[in-house]
């Protein structure tokens, strides 16, 4: 096995306890996707002078981007539950990495330590996953408070329904998950993006809108697609080892412990990769 396969950054844990939530992980992601990310986060209409929150900021990946947008009269306020992310946004706060006003706090995003009628967008990515069905109603009541009347939400999620890759068995994924995860409940945030929409006009958001974005990688693949997917397929595959799959399933899984290897996917010439996001904007009322 390679070195580059020891370390699998999809497992990751942080402070949390969440899954895939560790900085090496959201960095590698974000830079594997930035292009489709980026333009969902154009897409939402944020103007120059606003004041944004990003909720559940994770590493801080959006943060320039949302900073250039705001401009250097806007104001950015960054939170999440991880410490350690915290610290890490405050870092580059302190090493001039934007160019407007961001301040970072330690907070869920149920309850937020903010004024009524602070922001003009609550921005929140890859954030819904780790909630029950409970705390999204909890948190977009939250952004529904701090969010001047007129002003936006925006809830971004990756789509679990859409994720695939080819060549292998179109099954294979599938028994993987649902080995790994045999309840509804354990894997609900992943699918439950789809209906993010209707649920933020339940709670009272006007002029919804929803757009689900495919994000595809195929050959060749660019470095940081390759490190990204590599990631990916070495942290299955050490969960594989301990699933209850069968010999075929887990002589594929067993395969993709060696990115290096003839018989990993990525290194097919017809590997393809496919995941989805989707972005729901509401507008708050104006009261």
């Amino acid at each position: 096995m390679s070195a580059n396969s020891k370390k699998a950054h999809s497992i990751e844990r942080t402070s949390t306890g969440h899954s895939k939530s560790g900085a090496a992980w959201l960095d590698l992601h974000f830079k594997a996707t930035q292009d489709e990310y980026i333009e969902l986060l154009r897409s939402v209409g944020i103007q120059p002078s606003w004041h944004v929150l990003d909720a559940g900021c994770g590493s801080g990946s959006f943060l320039p981007f949302i900073a250039d947008l705001v401009g250097p009269s806007g104001k950015i306020h960054a939170v999440d539950v991880a410490k350690e992310h915290i610290v890490n946004v405050e870092r580059r706060i302190e090493a001039g990495a934007f160019q407007c006003l961001v301040t970072a706090d330690l907070s869920n995003t149920t309850s937020l330590p903010y004024a009524d009628n602070a922001f003009d967008l609550v921005w929140c990515a890859n954030v819904s996953e780790y909630l029950t069905d409970t705390e999204l109603s909890e948190s977009i009541r939250e952004f529904s408070r701090v969010v001047k009347p007129g002003g936006l939400i925006a809830i971004k999620e990756f789509d679990g329904r859409s994720m695939t890759f080819y060549p292998a068995d179109p099954w294979v994924l599938s028994r993987f998950i649902f080995s790994r995860f045999p309840t509804t409940s354990s894997i609900q945030g992943q699918y439950r993006a789809i209906s993010t929409k209707f649920r933020m006009e339940e709670l009272g958001l006007i002029n919804v809108r929803q757009q689900t974005t495919l994000i595809e990688h195929s050959q060749p693949l660019r470095s940081v697609e390759r490190a990204f997917l590599t990631d990916v397929f070495t942290g299955w595959a050490s969960i594989a080892r301990e699933l209850d799959l069968s010999a075929e399933d887990k002589q594929f899984w067993q395969q993709q412990e060696d990115p290096d290897s003839p018989n990993h996917v990525i290194n097919q010439p017809n590997f393809f990769w496919r995941e989805g996001t989707i972005l729901a904007v509401g507008q708050v009322e104006k009261r």
